[in-house]
């Protein structure tokens, strides 16, 4: 078996890599303007992502304090109530795909100078006058605090850990998988070819969440059954 905090950081990492591919108004679509605007790629991705793991350490060493103030029954009885909750969270993505978003339309989002992106309301219009860097920065920033499927699934998984060291490695490895995925979708898009208007499509989207309701499931059966080895 591996040890616990290994397992909960793999699984972490997995949600990571969805979280960016996901469609929707916390991942890829939201950066897609400042491509347009003519900033590079790297530079978007990984502006975006600094805030994203500045949140990711904040929130990781906030649960592992937490953890680390609960004895070893407690620890246990939070570990099995998190597996629980990534159970019914998985179960659900993977019932009703669509439905997960509570009928949030995703809208379009094109890389043309002249593109309408319907995402623009959640973030460059707001964060703009910070200035392009700091934009991005305060994007990542609020889309590791503010919860989706997802991120609420790396909070879940690091809320068992054993400390603040634990807590932290697990929500670090979901930012910077999120942050490596992301800049691996926008590096890609920037060189013209149409990834972007596949994984916009339905079918692909449904496929991600899919996926990521499968990983939650699973997540949460090692929890459940212990699955681990505790140090």
């Amino acid at each position: 078996m591996l040890p616990s905090e290994t397992l909960l950081i793999l699984q972490a990492a997995s949600l990571g890599a969805l979280h960016a591919l996901i469609p929707c108004a916390h991942s890829w679509p939201m950066l897609v303007p400042f491509l347009a605007r003519g900033q590079r790629a790297t530079t978007v991705a990984w502006c975006f992502g600094a805030g994203m793991l500045v949140a990711c350490t904040a929130v990781g060493l906030l649960l592992g304090g937490l953890a680390s103030g609960l004895s070893g029954g407690w620890l246990h009885k939070a570990e099995e109530g998190t597996g629980v909750v990534l159970v019914l969270i998985g179960a659900v993505l993977l019932w009703r795909t669509r439905a997960a978003h509570f009928g949030h339309m995703h809208g379009n989002c094109e890389t043309g100078a002249d593109s309408g992106c319907e995402h623009r309301t959640h973030q460059s219009g707001r964060f703009a006058r910070l200035g392009p860097s700091a934009a991005l920065f305060a994007l990542g920033l609020f889309n590791a605090v503010v919860p989706c499927w997802t991120s609420l699934g790396a909070v879940a998984l690091a809320a068992p850990a054993e400390d603040e060291h634990g807590a932290l490695l697990v929500l670090l490895a979901f930012g910077l998988s999120a942050t490596l995925c992301m800049w691996a979708v926008l590096f890609i898009a920037a060189r013209g070819f149409r990834v972007l208007e596949r994984l916009r499509s339905p079918k692909t989207e449904a496929w991600v969440m899919g996926c990521s309701g499968l990983v939650m499931v699973l997540s949460g059966a090692s929890l459940l059954l212990h699955w681990h080895e505790h140090s």
